[in-house]
């Protein structure tokens, strides 16, 4: 996409519907972030922006089902001309939860992959480990620690990919 297209003569009709997709690298973080300067863009160009999809290696076979629907949703839209404008455009982007989170809540969402994955990727792997640090970062988090749960994801991400990759050890 490019920014030239808002300044064509025949711009794409506003609310148009468009799904922004990200693909992470590596470690799988840096999805939100990207997710954000799609979504900017698409506001930019009065593109109205439906359900993200962050992609990492922890949950690419869920997200190619997931953008398999989304994609015939947004079909959908499109063929019944539901093209939201102007305010509420705007106003759907607040319901896109994903494009507000701060650091920490991508780093929860990161590891939700690598659980949800694992069990539908590697049944046999034991996630006991991850869970419970997982599960002492929330507990952290609403105590407003959030060092700690930081902490204690980062814990969690290590436990997890050596289960996605056991031949690497995790970095100490």
């Amino acid at each position: 996409m490019s920014k030239k297209a808002r300044h064509r003569k025949e711009k794409p009709k506003e609310g148009i519907p468009g799904i922004g997709i990200t693909v992470a690298g590596g470690g799988g973080g840096g999805y939100a972030s990207a997710l954000r300067q799609i979504y900017h863009y698409f506001r930019i160009i009065g593109i109205r922006g439906l359900k993200p999809i962050p992609v990492t290696r922890f949950n690419l076979p869920s997200a190619l089902d997931e953008a398999f629907h989304e994609g015939a949703g947004l079909a959908s839209v499109i063929k019944k001309g539901e093209y939201l404008t102007g305010a509420q455009r705007s106003v759907a982007y607040l319901d896109i939860p994903i494009l507000g989170f701060d650091s920490l809540q991508e780093r929860f969402y990161l590891i939700e992959q690598i659980i949800k994955g694992s069990q539908k990727e590697k049944p046999e792997a034991s996630m006991e480990k991850v869970v419970a640090m997982y599960r002492k970062a929330e507990e952290l988090r609403a105590k407003r620690d959030n060092a700690g749960a930081l902490t204690a994801l980062d814990e969690a991400y290590k436990l997890g990919t050596t289960i996605w990759n056991p031949e690497r050890p995790p970095k100490s």
